[in-house]
């Protein structure tokens, strides 16, 4: 079990069972609800933009497939010879529904591989659990724990779902030079490879929206970028506030190289 730094167990029961309920509703209508987004704006650039690795990625972090494709080597290949790229939860703005969708997506999936991964690359708001390879308490965002306790995902440990944590004072130490850029990038790439390895599918929950995390150089759309992932936008409802709001995150997108798959209007 596990319990917030911040409140008693039974807020977080409460916080399941909320999601949970908003699950339901958002699980029978998001076929529905997602659209293409490159229908209302402009098309994709080239694949080998589009899942190229962020400016300063070295040569060997993708190869070559034989057609003149980058391939991620975070991308699994099935059966048939395509690849199975993972999913990026994001969001046009904060507390819009990328918790509840993510419980969605998790919930469709599973009735479709037998394993699905989980990660959250980069967090803020943290409990503590207990880790069974570790054997030992560590920090995890809240977050991972309530889809790795409901959909039972115990082929993953605690250690690998949650690995960039931004408590208090973090910014701070990262500006001063205590935390280093490439040790966060490192430890994104080891916790994906170790889930990636022993899961079917990935599905990845940003935290905010696009640009949250840059501050420390690490938003959204450079992680989704670096494990080439596809995006998938959470939006408000509305007309104009919406589509500004998607443009705002789209051009983030377009700077990084992430292909939008899809929005979701909640």
């Amino acid at each position: 079990m596990y319990r917030y730094h911040n409140g008693p167990l039974r807020q977080c029961r409460f916080a399941l069972s909320r999601h949970i309920k908003a699950t339901n509703q958002v699980n029978s209508t998001i076929c529905k609800s997602v659209t293409k987004f490159a229908s209302i704006t402009q098309s994709h650039s080239p694949i080998q933009q589009q899942y190229c690795a962020f400016t300063n990625a070295t040569p060997n972090r993708s190869a070559e497939n034989g057609t003149g494709s980058i391939i991620n080597p975070h991308w699994k290949r099935k059966e048939s010879g395509k690849f199975q790229r993972p999913i990026f939860v994001a969001a046009t703005r904060q507390h819009v529904g990328k918790t509840t969708v993510s419980l969605a997506l998790v919930s469709g999936l599973k009735k479709r591989f037998d394993k699905v991964g989980f990660i959250k690359p980069v967090g803020q708001q943290h409990v503590e659990v207990q880790s069974e390879d570790l054997d030992q308490p560590l920090r995890v965002d809240k977050d991972v724990c309530l889809l790795r306790e409901h959909f039972h995902l115990d082929h993953i440990d605690y250690q690998h779902m949650s690995p960039v944590i931004i408590p208090r004072g973090y910014t701070k130490s990262y500006i001063e030079g205590k935390i280093s850029h490439e040790n966060q990038l490192n430890d994104i790439r080891h916790a994906f490879h170790e889930i990636s390895s022993t899961s079917d599918i990935m599905l990845c929950e940003g935290t905010g929206h696009c640009a949250v995390g840059s501050v420390v150089n690490l938003n959204n759309a450079m992680v989704a970028s670096m494990v080439g992932a596809d995006m998938v936008l959470i939006a408000n409802g509305g007309l104009g506030s919406a589509f500004d709001e998607l443009e705002l995150n789209r051009i983030l997108c377009q700077h990084h190289n992430v292909r939008l798959a899809g929005v979701i209007i909640n």
